[in-house]
């Protein structure tokens, strides 16, 4: 699940509303580099958006949970969160729920 929002600061809880779908036999390897999708995801800003991230007064904000089963076929639950900056970084302090892990 994919999200993203256009904002100083992100509400406590994310709003996942985008669904990258991946093969059910797909393996995440912990040495290389995982793709769910080939999808192209296209953000739409509006105006006010571009206008708030042009004076800096809001970030654009990028936040993905991965849901997945491992080798016991136990479900598990990894959220990952970054800011736009100057390139997507880690920065910007996310509420905890962003980047639960379980």
């Amino acid at each position: 699940m994919v999200g993203w929002k256009v904002a100083k600061s992100l509400p406590e809880e994310p709003d996942y509303f985008h669904e990258i779908m991946s093969s059910p036999t797909a393996i995440i390897n912990p040495e290389a580099m995982f793709s769910a999708s080939a999808r192209i995801v296209v953000v739409e800003l509006s105006p006010e958006q571009r206008e708030k991230l042009s004076k800096q007064t809001a970030f654009i904000w990028l936040y993905v949970s991965l849901h997945y089963r491992d080798f016991l076929n136990l479900p598990h639950e990894a959220r990952f969160c970054w800011r736009k900056t100057g390139g997507f970084g880690t920065e910007g302090d996310p509420p905890a729920a962003y980047t639960a892990h379980s």
